[in-house]
């Protein structure tokens, strides 16, 4: 390590998560409708996450808007396209309705993008969750360290000629046995190099004479 150094002195409420993705399904929708006319904005869909890995249980919940009929349809689709359930859920007085889905294996053991449609009457919607690879989420990132000098002191803040200059440091991690520091002049010039030996609390000092015309 070498530095340069300078003496010097220095509502309809299922709950609130809900209630922001409804905000963001309307906007959606506002975009999708003038394209496709598919994606209805009176159904609210909300999942407990997004991520999930085999065995996990998604809950879903969701809310009707106009509510015209008890039941809205749901079907579940892979990464592939291919249909995995169809299912009806009731939906309760307060129009809205819940729903669990048990990610096992066989049927949700294939790593991607699934999603979940719903009808009700001429009404669609959809929303998507994703099956994580296990064995990538188990991956250890390790997180690489620069070493640094994070404090460096001088004992005076002036000094004459013939006086000793001892300058104390701190560095971040020790990944090598000393640290060399870099004495420049008021030109930057170099003026000396010094090592100091860190210590096992990251610590270093080093000393030199302020001889004039040297440094």
């Amino acid at each position: 390590m070498i530095i340069k150094y300078k003496i010097q002195k220095n509502t309809y409420v299922l709950g609130k998560g809900l209630s922001i993705v409804f905000s963001i399904l309307i906007i959606g929708a506002a975009f999708q409708v003038a394209f496709a006319e598919e994606i209805s904005d009176l159904i609210v869909l909300e999942t407990d996450k997004y991520e999930y890995q085999v065995g996990d249980a998604l809950e879903l919940s969701g809310i009707i808007l106009e509510k015209k009929m008890p039941i809205i349809a749901m079907r579940v689709y892979d990464p592939d396209g291919g249909i995995i359930s169809a299912n009806n859920i009731e939906i309760a007085d307060d129009d809205t309705f819940t729903k669990t889905l048990f990610l096992d294996a066989p049927f949700y053991e294939q790593s991607g993008t699934y999603l979940l449609t719903f009808d009700y009457g001429k009404e669609y919607s959809e929303i998507d969750f994703v099956i994580s690879d296990e064995n990538s989420s188990l991956e250890i990132i390790e997180e690489i360290t620069e070493p640094e000098i994070v404090l460096l002191i001088t004992d005076k803040d002036e000094y004459i000629d013939n006086d000793f200059v001892e300058i104390n440091g701190l560095v971040s991690v020790k990944s090598e046995p000393s640290v060399l520091v870099g004495i420049y002049d008021t030109f930057g010039f170099p003026a000396g190099f010094y090592f100091g030996d860190i210590d096992d609390n990251l610590e270093f000092t080093i000393s030199f004479l302020a001889k004039d015309g040297v440094n």
